[in-house]
């Protein structure tokens, strides 16, 4: 967790210089004076972990399920994964602020279209402040 909330820092530092420093490509499709790059970290985990890092989260999504879909997914579920949600879940509720809790139920194409509508929003809010 600790190299990755490194490689988070330095990707937020210097998001070209980090992509090219592990020989990853970046494709613009703006003039570079108003490259924005944008990072989706994945991971309940990383809620817990984000306090040690220098700069802020933007947006943070938290998928909720109801145990009965929870359990129909993972065979492990009443033993692993159903009380590590619930213990997390407590959590970020108390110390994560400006979280979005999204339905976990609803299909992964909504669920995609809603973050990303929230990223276009934000990042036209940052384009009209240049």
């Amino acid at each position: 967790m600790d190299r990755m909330m490194a490689d988070i820092g330095s990707w937020q530092e210097d998001p070209q210089g980090f992509m090219m420093s592990r020989d990853r490509a970046v494709k613009s499709t703006a003039s570079e004076a108003s490259n924005v790059f944008v990072l989706i970290v994945e991971g309940i985990l990383i809620f817990q972990s984000w306090t040690k890092n220098k700069k802020p989260i933007i947006n943070m999504y938290f998928l909720q399920l109801p145990y009965e879909i929870c359990k129909d997914r993972r065979s492990y579920s009443d033993r692993y994964v159903w009380p590590l949600y619930l213990k997390n879940r407590k959590v970020i509720e108390e110390t994560v602020k400006d979280i979005v809790f999204l339905d976990g139920t609803q299909k992964s194409e909504t669920l995609l279209s809603t973050v990303l509508a929230d990223i276009q929003k934000m990042l036209m809010g940052n384009i009209l402040c240049i």
